[in-house]
């Protein structure tokens, strides 16, 4: 499979998540203390089946959103070993004297593990084009829910001040999920179709 086709593949193992977060799978687990630690299903989330279904809801997002942008990293990563140039990694003489075997795979993998995934987005952007009207803010607005998922404890900043308030709890169902999902999908392909018009142009 290509990378484009692992992504969808594993986008596709979200769906478990999303299956699990309905209501009918909360009751019939709730009373369950599998690990026998002395609290339920049920005590974990407050007996609060919309505490359950959202935290299912921020992890299948958060995860999905991670293999997008390990994919957009592996297309990036192409495009810098056929055009080297957009390579902002800044190297000394030592690095050079000790890398000199693989000084070319090093320097694009030293590039990648430093630059964050606004600039991948922005460079692939710059050289394939493949955003459509509204996209790249849609987009980055997943990107936000994601880092105030994971960073911010699931509360709002003001980067999403467009839907919530400083502060507040972020609030998924399996349908935002599965829209911004459906979205990725569609970036991804469109990506994956442009880099491989580029490829045979640069190639």
């Amino acid at each position: 499979m290509n990378i484009y086709e692992i992504l969808i593949t594993e986008l596709n193992k979200i769906i478990g998540f999303l299956e699990v977060s309905d209501k009918s799978v909360f009751e019939l687990i709730k009373d369950n203390d599998r690990f026998g630690i002395g609290i339920t299903i049920n005590n974990l989330y407050n007996n609060n089946y919309e505490e359950y279904k959202n935290h299912l809801c921020s992890s299948g997002l958060a995860l999905g959103f991670s293999y997008f942008e390990s994919y957009t990293y592996d297309v990036f990563q192409k495009i810098l070993k056929l055009k080297p140039e957009l390579n902002n990694h800044k190297i000394t003489l030592k690095y050079v004297i000790e890398n000199s075997v693989n000084l070319f795979d090093k320097a694009i993998e030293d590039y990648l593990r430093s630059v964050g995934f606004t600039e991948v987005i922005k460079c692939l952007e710059k050289e394939l084009k493949f955003f459509e009207n509204g996209e790249y803010d849609a987009l980055m607005f997943v990107y936000n829910i994601r880092n105030c998922i994971m960073h911010n404890s699931g509360n709002a900043d003001v980067r999403l001040n467009q839907k919530y308030n400083v502060g507040e709890k972020i609030k998924l169902s399996s349908g935002d999920v599965n829209e911004y999902g459906l979205m990725a999908r569609k970036i991804a392909k469109s990506i994956w179709e442009k880099y491989q018009k580029w490829e045979f142009l640069i190639g």
